[in-house]
């Protein structure tokens, strides 16, 4: 299993976005069934503020970003974390002495390392690789 970064699923669902091509492929290689998927549940709830706030002009409705995550997302298994899994994920920032954000991709994290995931695909490499040590494969699409 795979687990994908919301920064990749933003980069697959946003035509215009840089990371498009790459991101689109490996969202398609885990929508076709060649690679099994997964994303945190937390990734949701990020991926629907991130395409709500996507500078385009126009924005995307919020009723078309909710679209887009159910039909898009439907196939792919949202790891759900426990209290016990925050509190890891709380934990692993404060111990490195990261701030703000941090704790949102330590979620991630903890999401990809609860499933035993083969790797965490991401285009904020180097935000995981300072949570996740060799606890987890860190990759680019």
């Amino acid at each position: 299993m795979i687990i994908l970064d919301t920064s990749v699923l933003v980069a697959a669902l946003i035509g215009s976005h840089q990371f498009h091509g790459p991101s689109v492929e490996l969202f398609r290689r885990v929508k076709s069934g060649k690679s099994k998927g997964g994303l945190c549940i937390h990734s949701l709830a990020e991926l629907y503020s991130a395409l709500t706030n996507y500078p385009s002009d126009p924005r995307l409705p919020p009723a078309a970003a909710d679209k887009m995550i159910r039909e898009n997302l439907s196939g792919m298994q949202a790891i759900e974390l426990s209290s016990a899994d925050y509190k890891t994920a709380i934990q692993r920032v404060a111990t490195l002495n990261l701030r703000g954000g941090a704790v949102y991709d330590s979620l991630i994290l903890q999401a990809a390392i609860k499933k035993k995931a083969d790797a965490l695909y991401t285009w904020n490499r180097s935000n995981f690789d300072r949570l996740a040590g060799k606890e987890m494969k860190i990759m680019e699409p």
